[in-house]
């Protein structure tokens, strides 16, 4: 098996001859054997980690792309096609694991020495794995336990793997095609639901309409997500990636327009308070960085400037209750007391799966819904806990500041504009994480994906001609 990701066709026939040997032998189970189904499934699994390792590049193009649009598959498994999900729901969580241990191979087989890091801030964040397991294993017994652990720590995971992996230029730009395309068709996809018939789009995967999404009678859209603040906290990290990637020169700028603007009005359609303020932040701070051009800058950010005043407008005017809530600013209040009294009565924490969405899911919530995402990290793990992931987040965002005048120095302007949208993403789903307790797998990897690409940029094969042309046969992602 061919470890290096940059090289295409090694180990592909010693994968064709297992895949063949599986599903002959496959063939010679269902005809022995009564009840068959535990075997094959153990067989399927083996043969995707099997596939996975032989070409972890595709399988990684793959989870960037594919894992926003989980839960309408899901739905659409159960609701459309009448079958059970089972284990396959944790398909992507497998695959990031998968990932990060061929990731670890690699560096090992590489470098002959077990070495988990690039530099240090590689090793803090395996730190912040391993502490997050042993706050998992600390934890008190429930089954909301490993869903918090997995919100937790497969964000950094993936940014290992990536890290790991020693990408070209190349592979690294399609992971970006990867991240703003699932980006582009779940914005167009809410502004379709907003636009057209609610209750249509959402049947159409299988989804069930929510009468209740609704602020001041006007509908909220969630596009392929069930949730709408999932929608607007993943378009908020979304659209400064792709504002600042529509910076560079380069035939597919349009494309990356579109995509811009789209996520925008993917934004909008969930009028989603804390997505405005989050999307609104990592524009301009994407577009501060990104455009070396003083005139061309301050034009760019004054005009983001002015469509925000202009939307404020509206929404704050009298009698418009869309943006201002007045009911719900108190309920904001109140949970904002009940966690810093909650963090207050126990500072080292509840354990794992506390608040929030797993605590929901798994109905086992002790503290209920917190009302940011960090008072849910000093909730679930403790004070400490949300110290290690603030000095994580800005040591990350430190490092990407470091790269871009690296960029900068170098005359790359590709990678300024990806180290700018980076960050750019990074503020945005932090800012917006300060005023609603919103967390997700999709919101992660836009999180630290952008940020594993943007370090990974400087150090990878500097002599390739980037071109994104889908049609150019240079282009091809290579497993």
């Amino acid at each position: 098996m061919d470890l290096a990701p940059a090289r295409s066709g090694r180990g592909a026939p010693s994968a064709l001859a297992a895949a063949i040997g599986l599903v002959l032998f496959a063939g010679i189970l269902v005809l022995a054997l009564d009840d068959p189904i535990a075997i094959l499934g153990a067989m399927g699994v083996a043969a995707a980690v099997l596939a996975v390792m032989n070409f972890p590049f595709s399988a990684l193009l793959l989870l960037l792309f594919l894992e926003p649009f989980h839960s309408a598959i899901k739905l659409g498994i159960q609701h459309k096609a009448g079958l059970p999900v089972g284990p396959l729901t944790y398909w992507k969580d497998a695959l990031i694991v998968v990932l990060f241990v061929r990731g670890i191979a690699q560096r090992f087989l590489s470098d002959r020495r077990l070495n988990l890091g690039r530099d240090a801030g590689d090793y803090l964040l395996v730190f912040y794995v391993f502490a997050y397991v042993a706050m998992a294993v600390t934890s008190p017994s429930r089954g909301s336990v490993a869903v918090s652990l997995g919100l937790y720590v497969e964000g950094p995971l993936l940014f290992l793997a990536i890290r790991y992996f020693q990408l070209t230029r190349r592979q690294l730009a399609w992971c970006i095609v990867g991240l703003l395309t699932a980006a582009t068709v779940m914005a167009a996809g809410a502004l379709i639901e907003q636009l057209g018939s609610q209750a249509r789009f959402v049947a159409w995967y299988g989804g069930h309409y929510a009468a209740e999404a609704q602020v001041a009678g006007r509908y909220r859209a969630g596009s392929f997500f069930t949730d709408y603040l999932v929608l607007a906290f993943y378009l908020a990290g979304a659209a400064p990636l792709a504002a600042a990637v529509a910076t560079i020169r380069a035939r597919w700028r349009p494309a990356a327009l579109l995509t811009f603007a789209l996520c925008v009005g993917g934004v909008l359609v969930t009028l989603s308070r804390a997505g405005y303020i989050g999307a609104g932040i990592g524009i301009v701070l994407a577009l501060l960085l990104a455009v070396r051009n003083p005139a061309v800058r301050v034009s760019l950010v004054g005009g983001a400037l002015v469509v925000a005043f202009a939307l404020s407008l509206q929404y704050f005017a009298p009698g418009n209750q869309t943006f201002s809530r007045t009911a719900s600013n108190s309920l904001h209040i109140t949970r904002v007391e009940q966690d810093l009294s909650l963090v207050a009565a126990k500072p080292f924490g509840y354990g794992l799966g506390s608040t929030d969405r797993p605590a929901r899911v798994i109905a086992s919530s002790v503290a209920g819904a917190t009302e940011n995402i960090y008072m849910g990290k000093a909730i679930d793990g403790g004070v400490q806990a949300l110290v290690l992931y603030l000095v994580v987040v800005f040591l990350t965002g430190m490092r990407l500041r470091s790269s871009r005048r690296r960029a900068l120095r170098a005359g790359d302007a590709r990678g300024v504009a990806l180290t700018a949208g980076a960050l750019g993403a990074m503020a945005g789903v932090a800012v917006a994480g300060m005023f609603l307790g919103v967390d997700d797998l999709a919101i992660n990897i836009v999180f630290w994906g952008a940020a594993a690409v943007a370090l990974s940029w400087p150090i990878s094969d500097a002599t390739v001609d980037l071109d994104l042309n889908p049609g150019a046969a240079t282009v091809a992602p290579v497993a």
